[in-house]
C-alpha cells in the first residue's frame, strides 16, 4: 500500500507494530509530492507491506481518498498481495478497481465500505 502520513496515521499503532514501513521514492511517489498543497510541508509518501485489518485498510482508503490533490485511489488485485495506492490518473474521490482478469470498476468514495473491500480483496 502506498500512503501518505495522514493515511498512516489512520493504521492503529497496535496493527504498526507488524508492518514493513519504507519511503517511497519512486517516481508515482515523486509524482504525488509535486502535487501537494502550495504552502504545506513535502509530504513523505510511504510504502507499508504486511497484515492489515478490514477497518484499518477501510480507515486509510477514506484518508487517500480525502486527499483530492493525490487523485483517486486504486486497487489493483492483478498482484498478490493488492496494491493499493493513489494515482493522479484516477478521477478524484473515487477508487477504480483493476481486477485480476484486467477488467476494471470505478465506484464513488460514499461507496467504499467494509463490504466493498472484502469483496474486492476476497478478504476472509
Amino acid at each position: 500500500m502506498q500512503l501518505d502520513q495522514q493515511a498512516l496515521n489512520a493504521v492503529p499503532g497496535d496493527e504498526r507494530v507488524g508492518l514493513e514501513v519504507t519511503e517511497d521514492t519512486s517516481p508515482a511517489a515523486q509524482g504525488l509530492k509535486a502535487h501537494s498543497l502550495p504552502g504545506k510541508a513535502l509530504p513523505i509518501i510511504y510504502l507499508i507491506a504486511g497484515v492489515l485489518s478490514l477497518p484499518s485498510i477501510r480507515g486509510a482508503v477514506q484518508e487517500m481518498l480525502r486527499r483530492h490533490e493525490y487523485g483517486g485511489v486504486v486497487i489493483d488485485t492483478r498482484t498478490s498481495p493488492a496494491n493499493i495506492r493513489n494515482d493522479l490518473t484516477a478521477q478524484a474521490d473515487s477508487v477504480l478497481v483493476i481486477r485480476a482478469d484486467g477488467s476494471t470498476e470505478s465506484v464513488r468514495s460514499t461507496l467504499v465500505t467494509e463490504d466493498f473491500l472484502k469483496r474486492v480483496l476476497n478478504y476472509r
